[in-house]
């Protein structure tokens, strides 16, 4: 193990700069580590050329993702204060641990890793609170506080607009779509943490690790308390929602009964969920959707090529997925549906990418996020012949993008889709 030196401890200044600030569980994990040195005597602070400790939370969702990342690093470590120490956090000191250390020379931490970074600080640690969540998670980061004040901006807005005219008030928010976690009614509920599938792209699994629940007993407890403090939606938070339980005897099923138990007003929004292990409990999940209750649920699709989700190893087809949506929507037509899409995985031909397209024709998604394909280091699809050509993949993914930001504005504007 690489030691560092602790001369530093007795400074009181630390910043951090989050670069995967779209997902939650990194939120999570910036709020462990930063509690510990908030509870130790440290200041947070927005300026890391000053700062007398600097910590990177960061992401391996894609190779362009992680080259940002290196020059964000590289720019930090020339500029900071010459005995300030720049801690590397998150998903890429799992997955690219040796090459962090052997450019930067820096002490690196994931998110299981708590105890050696306390250590390393020299502090004694207190046990983990099993309240996660508080509204400081909202505010982590300059951009986060932004986001936030931006959000309240925007309710205001609309309860001046529902004064004169409801439907417009709801376009407003509809178009500027603004996050459900900076709602002040919103909790974001942790539930689990790793991964149950095999995908043959991903390398988050390497940084995450396999499915680990927390026993429904513990988030239900917690949930009451956010409950009897005035929150009423949860965020349900995880790095995989449908893979939840299979560690522990249980299923999200049995989750969502006992979350909806406490109070008949409780709502949640789901992400991260896994169509393959989905499918398998829809009919319980039917049974249990009252209107309202489930508000969003947030799919990783990936693509809407049967032939490109077999290779990608998902486990499932794109006609059970659309069959399921169609389900849910007769039930309750109210549900917001999200989802991933990923373009340009190996030998996705012209066919493969119409299907893409054609499949925003049959499913009314309220916000995807598009990805472009790149190898990940120790991936299967690394491995695959039959690579589709930057250029090919750069023009697909704008006019996949384009051409849905374009129906989803009618939609949100007139309400055609």
């Amino acid at each position: 193990m690489v030691r560092f030196s602790m001369d530093f401890k007795d400074n009181k200044t630390f910043y951090l700069m989050i670069k995967a600030a779209g997902c939650y569980s990194a939120l999570f994990d910036a709020k462990k580590f930063t509690d510990i040195l908030l509870q130790s005597g440290y200041r947070q602070i927005d300026n890391f050329i000053v700062a007398d400790l600097i910590l990177i939370l960061t992401c391996s969702t894609s190779a362009e993702c992680e080259s940002e990342l290196l020059k964000t690093m590289s720019q930090f470590y020339v500029k900071k204060k010459q005995k300030a120490p720049m801690v590397i956090l998150g998903c890429m000191a799992k997955t690219h641990r040796e090459m962090l250390i052997e450019r930067f020379g820096c002490p690196i931490f994931n998110a299981h890793q708590e105890d050696e970074f306390a250590d390393f600080l020299g502090v004694a640690r207190s046990k983990a609170e099993k309240i996660l969540f508080d509204d400081r998670i909202l505010t982590l980061t300059p951009i986060l506080k932004f986001r936030k004040k931006f959000y309240v901006f925007i309710r205001k807005l609309n309860s001046m607009l529902s004064v004169i005219n409801k439907g417009a008030a709801k376009r407003v928010a509809e178009v500027l779509d603004v996050s459900r976690i900076f709602d002040k009614e919103s909790y974001a509920l942790k539930i689990s943490e790793g991964c149950a599938g095999s995908c043959s792209y991903c390398i988050i699994k390497k940084a995450r690790g396999n499915i680990v629940s927390r026993p429904i007993f513990e988030i239900v407890e917690e949930a009451r308390k956010a409950f009897q403090k005035g929150y009423r939606h949860f965020v349900l938070v995880c790095d995989e929602f449908s893979a939840y339980g299979r560690d522990i005897g249980s299923n999200y099923i049995n989750l969502l009964k006992e979350i909806f138990a406490i109070d008949r007003c409780i709502s949640v929004s789901l992400s991260n969920v896994s169509p393959q292990f989905f499918l398998k409990q829809i009919d319980e999940f039917l049974f249990l959707i009252d209107p309202g209750r489930v508000v969003s649920i947030e799919y990783t699709l990936q693509h809407g090529s049967n032939v490109i989700l077999k290779k990608m190893q998902r486990g499932h087809t794109i006609e059970e997925f659309i069959s399921s949506v169609n389900a849910i929507r007769r039930k309750y037509s109210g549900i917001k549906f999200k989802t991933h899409l990923m373009v340009g995985f190996p030998g996705e031909s012209k066919d493969d990418f119409k299907k893409m397209l054609n499949l925003l024709d049959k499913v009314l998604f309220e916000r995807i996020a598009f990805y472009r394909y790149t190898d990940r280091p120790g991936t299967l699809s690394a491995k695959l012949d039959n690579k589709v050509p930057k250029s090919t993949i750069l023009r697909r993914y704008y006019h996949v993008k384009l051409r849905y930001n374009w129906k989803i504005l009618l939609y949100r504007l007139f309400g055609t889709y």
